[in-house]
């Protein structure tokens, strides 16, 4: 009865797979928290030492802590039902600053996402075949997108990158295969594009026609 639960949670929260993700290696911690079940808990007179809050109603996702220790990742979908996704800026006390590989994989029924200004990197495959997002406003200080993050979403139309970010590269096949994908709009002049994004060779493989579009002008792929 338990193990059905389960799978009922998943479904509605994720939406259905459309590719089955690869196993999560077993030597990593994933944490989870669900507040529903959360138990009471007396409110200390004194709140000098008290942790920072969490900053987000989405904090059923599941997190791992990063190898330094000093921050964490999302790792996955955990038990939210939701269908958009706040991601927050601090979890247990230390800032959320990435999206794990495959966190988000397959989630088809998935609208929305918000980063916080923390999230400075989105793995490999994290939001791969999330068919229901049509606009994707990026971290403002995103550093790195791995390989694949964005492929196969087939449902978006736009992407903006923050001219915020001091530095960003975003690798082969980030935004591969998103049909509907016309418009990337940076936030900052031709030159800033040209000095602060770094892109490896195929980031849009599989692409139709589509614009750069930056505050001083834009520029087609063609």
């Amino acid at each position: 009865m338990l193990m059905l639960v389960i799978v009922i949670l998943f479904t509605t929260g994720c939406g259905t797979r459309t590719v089955n993700p690869p196993l999560i290696n077993d030597t990593e911690t994933t944490e989870s928290v669900n507040t529903t079940d959360a138990p009471d808990v007396e409110t200390e007179t004194d709140t000098s030492e008290a942790p920072i809050p969490d900053t987000t109603p989405s904090n059923e996702l599941a997190y791992t802590v990063n190898p330094d220790g000093k921050g964490y990742s999302v790792t996955g979908i955990g038990t939210y039902t939701g269908k958009k996704i706040d991601i927050p800026s601090v979890y247990n006390g230390k800032p959320v600053t990435a999206i794990g590989d495959r966190a988000f994989y397959g989630c088809t029924e998935l609208t929305g996402v918000t980063f916080p200004s923390s999230v400075t990197v989105i793995g490999e495959y994290a939001f791969y075949g999330c068919i229901g997002l049509t606009e994707m406003m990026l971290p403002s200080r995103i550093a790195t997108i791995h390989g694949y993050a964005f492929a196969n979403c087939s449902g978006i139309r736009s992407v903006t990158i923050p001219g915020t970010t001091p530095y960003c590269y975003i690798s082969k096949g980030a935004f591969s295969n998103c049909a509907k994908l016309m418009d990337f709009n940076f936030t900052g002049t031709m030159a800033k594009w040209a000095s602060n994004i770094t892109l490896e060779l195929g980031w849009d493989e599989k692409l139709n026609d589509y614009a750069i579009i930056c505050t001083d002008g834009s520029f087609t792929n063609s």
